[in-house]
């Protein structure tokens, strides 16, 4: 019987309708499973073995002929496998679904000249981040943790600091999306030895992604935007 694992890396969030988002922690992609493979990829994380998952899912669609699912299941492990979201003996493939960006260019309130040079510095050292292995991002931020920025800032802080990253950005020839954004306003925050949860999720129908920052556990939007990531399931938190 082919075992088959669902590795530390992953991260998962299950909804309503039966779909699912995954989140690759060394690569940071998103990948979305329809409802049908989210029940494959629930019964393979219970612990059931390929054959077993298969037959779990087909008791569930007795409509649907059995080498159908089969040969889905097959289909869907291969893909699964080749983005290296299980850990399994067989070659696969999957296809991500790219990060949704968000930029804010309301009114807010206005940081001092050597903050916004600091956050303008942040937001280029983001922008390389980005282009990195999401691995060693994630790994930097979690060793800041332990030693350099414990204490989260209140509200009013955390917001001049989002807000000062935003007006950064404007100087930014590039473009600049919410994962930089927010990855840059986590690193302005370390500047000042105090800690931003740096948050990824999703939400479905359509699937859609974000990245946003959080100080004790509330949302800090840049100056201007809603608040959409409460619209947003949490995935991930840095």
């Amino acid at each position: 019987m082919v075992e088959v694992q669902i590795p530390g890396r992953v991260h998962c969030r299950t909804y309503p309708h039966g779909g699912m988002v995954l989140l690759n922690g060394v690569t940071g992609r998103w990948h979305a499973l329809n409802a049908t493979a989210g029940a494959l990829w629930r019964s393979w994380q219970a612990g059931e073995g390929f054959e077993q998952g298969v037959a779990t899912v087909a008791g569930r669609y007795p409509e649907v002929p059995p080498d159908r699912i089969r040969a889905d299941a097959e289909h869907l492990l291969n893909q699964l496998m080749t983005r290296g979201l299980l850990d399994v003996s067989l070659p696969e493939r999957a296809a991500a679904v790219a990060m949704a960006g968000a930029r804010g260019d309301g009114a807010g309130p206005t940081p001092g000249r050597c903050v916004r040079v600091l956050a303008f510095g942040c937001l280029l050292i983001a922008v390389i981040c980005a282009r990195l292995p999401f691995r060693a991002t994630h790994r930097v931020l979690q060793a800041s943790r332990h030693g350099w920025c414990r204490v989260s800032p209140a509200v009013e802080r955390a917001s001049s600091i989002v807000a000062a990253v935003h007006l950064a950005a404007r100087w930014y020839p590039g473009r600049a999306a919410c994962f930089e954004l927010s990855l840059a306003a986590v690193l302005l925050a370390a500047l000042f030895r105090v800690r931003l949860d740096w948050c990824l999720g999703a939400a479905a129908d359509p699937y859609r992604f974000h990245a946003w920052v959080e100080t004790g556990g509330q949302p800090v939007p840049g100056p201007g935007e809603p608040a959409e990531q409460t619209r947003f399931l949490r995935v991930l938190t840095v």
